[in-house]
């Protein structure tokens, strides 16, 4: 009898597990992955979607085409709660038994109890925000059609993005893109257009070099894109953000980026496993401490292991699942002497600006340039195509990519 294993979750690591452990056990395993969405979203390519630069197609996969061509079960659901005990995850169609679960759920933003934050800015997670984001702009703007210069609301021409993270910085670029495009559209002055990014600390994630927040804010300055960094939010109001030295920023377009929480469904799977700020708490082979039938991937869950790579990407979470699919695999075959303890790499690091500009990052070392602008570009390419198509040699060309960069930054390091 096949071994029943439930993905909850099917994001990039939730995707992989399911192509690998099919791949490994074949008909040993019976796979049914649960997800409320109706296709794959590519994540990193919603700023591109918000511009306009992209189409839904290009950063989008309809699950029920995936999953038939690894002859594994979708459930398109709403996941309620899971019950460990009784090994049943709950939809809003059902219950689904399992032996072995993976728990891929993501994350819900983090809005740390400032006032009016929730209720007062646009999220940005989905296809549907990206899309929701874009057109609020373009009717914002549009409302100043016509209207002479000096008379503008420069509210309604302001842009703002609440956090520095990788995400905020790469969404605030594509912003910049659309506001240029929308204002010559509609006939707007150019100067009259605002674009601010708030952090409370400095801008991406302080295991970046320094030297690569001070070139993001030198760029940012060059683009036109306004920065408050060092100060954070204390309140949100309807078209006003206040910050904490009394500086109050009117604008139209709040846009909220600024950190994530474990979702409803991990913090109520309850025991002496879940940790309210990071999640379920794992142990060297990415177990829930307390059962090893549920496995956890990606920033739904939390290990001391994680802290040696702290950046939570879709590349970190793919890394996991195979992890998960290995240990997974030695379970099932009755192997788990075997069982291999997770040992998080060091990856490159790509950053899309404006303006063709692009940043990698690894080890300490980075450059800048158009070249590294398309590198982000190819890679977000090769994995859509790899899993649209079934392509499983793009598998290898994906590792090969990543391991070329690797290759090229250990060259410089030994040089120096």
């Amino acid at each position: 009898m096949a071994v029943r294993v439930v993905i909850a979750g099917c994001g990039f690591g939730g995707l992989e597990a399911a192509h690998n452990l099919k791949r490994m056990l074949k008909d040993r395993v019976e796979i049914t992955a649960i997800d409320r969405d109706e296709r794959f979203e590519y994540v990193p390519g919603l700023p591109g979607l918000a511009s306009g630069r992209k189409g839904e197609r290009d950063v989008t996969i309809p699950y029920v085409g995936l999953f038939n061509r690894i002859r594994s079960r979708f459930v398109n659901s709403e996941i309620k709660s899971i019950d460990r005990k009784g090994r049943t995850v709950i939809t809003a169609k059902g219950e689904i038994p399992y032996d072995y679960l993976i728990v891929s759920l993501g994350s819900d933003p983090a809005y740390y109890g400032i006032k009016g934050a929730k209720e007062n800015s646009l999220g940005f997670r989905s296809v549907a925000d990206a899309n929701a984001l874009r057109d609020h702009i373009v009717e914002a703007f549009g409302s100043q059609r016509g209207v002479p210069p000096d008379s503008i609301d420069r509210a309604a021409l302001r842009i703002v993005v609440v956090g520095g993270g990788l995400s905020g910085v790469e969404l605030i670029t594509e912003l910049k893109t659309l506001a240029d495009d929308t204002c010559k559209r509609e006939g707007l002055p150019r100067n009259r257009c605002d674009l601010v990014l708030i952090d409370h600390g400095p801008i991406l994630h302080p295991s970046f070099d320094q030297e690569v927040g001070e070139f993001v804010e030198q760029y940012f300055s060059k683009c036109g894109i306004r920065l408050q960094h060092g100060h954070a939010v204390t309140e949100v109001r309807k078209g006003e953000v206040l910050l904490d030295d009394g500086t109050a920023i009117r604008a139209e377009t709040v846009v909220w980026c600024a950190g994530i929480m474990p979702s409803g469904v991990v913090c109520g799977m309850g025991g002496g496993c879940v940790n309210p700020k990071y999640g379920l708490m794992l142990n060297s082979y990415l177990q829930v401490v307390d059962d090893p039938n549920v496995f956890s991937i990606g920033d739904c869950s939390y290990s001391k292991i994680f802290e040696a790579a702290p950046i939570l990407t879709a590349l970190r979470a793919t890394e996991q699942a195979e992890y998960v699919s290995a240990n997974l695999f030695y379970e099932v075959t009755g192997r788990r002497d075997k069982m291999v303890v997770y040992e998080p790499r060091r990856f490159p690091t790509l950053i899309s600006l404006c303006r063709g500009m692009g940043i990698l990052e690894f080890g300490g070392f980075w450059s800048k340039g158009r070249v590294q602008w398309w590198m982000k570009r190819a890679t977000q390419s090769i994995y859509m195509a790899r899993f649209r198509h079934n392509l499983g040699f793009l598998e290898y060309v994906d590792e090969l990519f990543i391991d070329l960069i690797e290759s090229w930054y250990s060259m410089r390091m030994r040089r120096r």
